[in-house]
């Protein structure tokens, strides 16, 4: 970089950093001319200060985005599952209850609308029978042994992936993850309609 662009990148600088008046950095300019050894001095500083100040208005953005923006647990509130729900209020409790069952039996495998490692359950109640359901969920492997085609094609869609069993889930705990299924999905339904 030769010396006139230098001193005009210094000037450039100093116009951003500083709140002098043009007279002033006019005259910054001519002495800078006059020792490049001062005005590369005089940059150094000025970018560092530049660096600072970008710094400091970064912090700031980030700071005041995650003021206004709600968190996770915001979003969900600021959108309760009874927008668009026929759950009444004294079975939130069952949706509740199977809420915590899904998140920590369910969840990590398999998705409501998507896809994961496992099938999505959207829907499922309106492809799969009740019983079926408690069978495959208690003991897919004792269904699949019993020559049952649909667990069977399942089994093999996924490539014999292990699946595990849940046999201590209740009737009642499989109908409340069921419910929470069930009610997931409509509300993902409703908001694409």
């Amino acid at each position: 970089m030769d010396d006139t662009s230098l001193t005009f990148l210094l000037l450039f600088v100093r116009i951003l950093l500083s709140e002098s008046n043009p007279k002033t950095l006019e005259t910054d300019f001519n002495q800078d001319q006059k020792s490049n050894e001062k005005g590369f001095l005089l940059l150094s500083k000025s970018v560092g200060q530049l660096a600072v100040t970008i710094l400091l208005l970064i912090i700031v953005l980030i700071v005041l985005f995650s003021i206004n923006s709600p968190s996770k647990k915001e979003e969900i509130i600021a959108h309760p599952v009874m927008e668009n729900s026929e759950i009444a209020a004294e079975d939130m409790e069952v949706y509740e209850h199977g809420k915590d069952l899904y998140k920590s039996n369910c969840s990590a495998c398999h998705g409501i609308g998507r896809k994961l490692i496992g099938p999505d359950l959207a829907n499922i109640t309106a492809k799969r029978e009740k019983e079926w359901l408690y069978q495959w969920i208690r003991n897919n492997t004792e269904l699949r042994k019993s020559g049952d085609e649909a667990a069977i094609a399942i089994y093999e869609e996924y490539k014999g992936s292990p699946i595990n069993n849940f046999p201590q889930l209740t009737n009642a705990d499989i109908d409340a993850i069921l419910m929470y299924i069930d009610e997931r999905t409509n509300v993902k339904n409703a908001s694409i309609d």
